[in-house]
């Protein structure tokens, strides 16, 4: 993080990013690997919780960012501050981890890792919910200036919405999971976020945009941390001696933020031709197919 905060030239914050985001990402499938390993241990749900605690952090970062960035703080200070916090509370919390031996797990030895099919569609799953999320995330304030005028406040109120719905669908989630089991989630969360999503903006006006972040946040909230319990939950039970879980959960993940790298300049091409209130139609509709996914879920 600090050498992202130095900003020397244009290559170095390049390369600095690629840095921070290859060990931020790779911290990410390792904490939800060792999730998933906690999860099958205590025969209880956890990943969602964890999951709305990462969206938290997001909201409380973002307010500590306008903060600074009001105050004047040079992006440097920031950076070296969190990192400062990041690494006292990483060490504070290693004692709390299980042991190292949990999450292995013993594959079969061969010269390429086996890659069960179920996993790529688990993947694709998690790939429509991130572009949804994504698409919600970067062009929701664009969408409300642009397009509906509104003023700067009332322009951040969608992903505002957005972000506090997917804490509180993502806290709910272990609970809703355990209740109703996995696959009646993912139907559910893909009916209302997909059919919120489209019809907020066939409508048409801020107030229906803000309506339709507000259903989508309630609907995506739940689908990542449910696929990616899922997918180390499969590895353990059904191909113990294929694929490890924490193998499983990378494969994922990696399917899954793809879409984030992907969405963005998809949805911007697609606006420069039939403008961007339709071309998040898209995403929208990818939300709404997630409930044909659901069956993945069973018996999970």
């Amino acid at each position: 993080m600090p050498l992202v905060g130095l900003q020397l030239n244009l290559i170095w914050f390049w390369l600095s990013l690629f840095s921070f985001g290859f060990s931020q990402v790779t911290q990410d499938v390792a904490m939800n690997a060792h999730a998933v390993t906690l999860e099958d241990q205590s025969k209880r749900r956890f990943m969602g919780s964890f999951h709305a605690l990462w969206s938290l952090g997001a909201l409380v970062g973002g307010a500590f960012g306008g903060l600074f960035a009001q105050l004047h703080i040079s992006i440097f200070i920031q950076s070296l501050a969190m990192a400062t916090i990041i690494l006292a509370i990483s060490f504070s919390v290693k004692p709390l981890w299980l042991s190292a031996d949990a999450d292995k797990h013993p594959i079969s030895k061969g010269p390429r890792v086996k890659r069960p099919p179920i996993f790529w569609a688990i993947g694709i799953v998690g790939l429509f919910a991130s572009f949804g999320e994504g698409s919600a995330s970067d062009w929701g304030g664009v969408l409300a200036r642009n397009t509906y005028h509104a003023a700067p406040f009332l322009a951040a109120i969608p992903y505002i919405v957005f972000l506090s719905m997917m804490v509180a669908g993502r806290f709910s989630s272990d609970f809703l999971a355990e209740r109703f089991g996995p696959a009646k989630v993912l139907l559910w969360g893909g009916l209302i976020g997909g059919i919120g999503f489209i019809g907020g903006l066939l409508i048409g006006n801020i107030y229906s945009l803000i309506g339709a972040w507000f259903l989508l946040g309630i609907g995506v909230s739940t689908v990542i941390p449910l696929v990616y319990s899922a997918a180390g939950s499969i590895a353990i039970k059904r191909y113990p001696e294929t694929i490890a879980p924490s193998s499983a959960v990378a494969m994922v993940s990696g399917i899954s933020y793809s879409a984030l790298i992907a969405g963005p300049p998809v949805v911007g091409f697609l606006a420069d031709r039939i403008t961007l209130r339709y071309a998040l139609l898209i995403p929208a509709t990818l939300v709404l197919t997630l409930a044909l996914g659901s069956r993945l879920a069973r018996d999970v």
